[in-house]
This record gives C-alpha cells, structure tokens and sequence, in this order.
C-alpha cells in the first residue's frame, strides 16, 4: 500500500514521523534491530527528546550524508511511554503559538 503518492515501501516497512513541541523526528526499526531508531535533522531535538520525554534514549550519533544524520536508540516500550506523556500533556490552544512557526520555518529551510 502507498500511503504517500509516489513513495515505494518495501513490505512491512514502517516509518513514523513526528513533529512535536520539543522536535521533528523520523522514527524506523532497522532490520535485526530490536529497538527503534529515533532520527533527527538537528541534534538539539534528540537532546531536547531524551530530557523531557524519553530520558531512556541512547546516546546520539551523527551520520553525515543521510536525510536525517542524527540519531539515537531506543527500546519500543519506552518510546510508547514517552509518547503517551506527551499526549497527556497536551494544553495547547488550537492557534499554534510564534516558537511553532520558527521551528517550522527553521527546518525547511535548512535543508535546501
């Protein structure tokens, strides 16, 4: 099934991406890998991650060269953890705040 017009997915391939008030990630299992790669454009959003959310994300690496060079390991369980959290603190009024559209702005224009 191609959820996105255009885009391939090889069978029972996964990829969630997030955009939430601490960060932007792409979020994949690697093949043989039974914990989750959580992956960013910017590293301050893994660390931003790892200090409000998921204090059990692993420490961040940086591949050079790839969509998402930043990134940082994580079991599953605490990765649905950290994700409940941040839906339960959700407070935010319905018109996004200026700091969103910074954000939003600052990263899609970073990578051209």
């Amino acid at each position: 099934m191609n959820l996105i017009e255009g885009v391939e997915w090889d069978a029972g391939e996964r990829i969630m991406w997030i955009f939430t008030t601490v960060g932007f990630f792409s979020v994949v299992q690697k093949p043989g890998d039974r914990r989750l790669c959580v992956r960013a454009r910017v590293a301050c959003d893994l660390e931003r991650l790892r200090a409000t959310l998921m204090p059990e994300l692993g420490t961040t690496t940086d591949t050079e060269g790839t969509d998402y060079p930043f990134r940082a390991r994580i079991d599953r369980e605490a990765f649905a953890r950290g994700l409940a959290s941040l839906g339960r603190d959700i407070i935010q009024p319905f018109e996004a705040p200026k700091s969103v559209h910074t954000v939003v702005k600052t990263r899609t224009s970073s990578r051209g």
